[in-house]
């Protein structure tokens, strides 16, 4: 869904933090925009990733309807 938004994958981390495993993603967009989620599994990371999407889309760009 974030690739559909122009949104492209520029990071991902698989990394264990006190012993349990984390996941980082982060995302670039052509208009000079990044976002990022982190969390304890890939879904986690993901949808904080969407909502930064979409707080950085509020914030700097016309609003958009994700693809579902």
């Amino acid at each position: 869904r974030l690739r559909a938004r122009g949104w492209m994958l520029a990071v991902a981390n698989d990394y264990r933090l006190h012993g349990r495993w984390h996941v980082f993603y982060s995302f670039s967009h052509p208009e000079g925009l990044s976002a990022k989620g982190e969390g304890t599994s890939d879904l986690d990371a993901l949808r904080l990733a969407e909502a930064d999407v979409l707080a950085k889309e509020a914030r700097y760009c016309a609003p958009q309807e994700l693809a579902a």
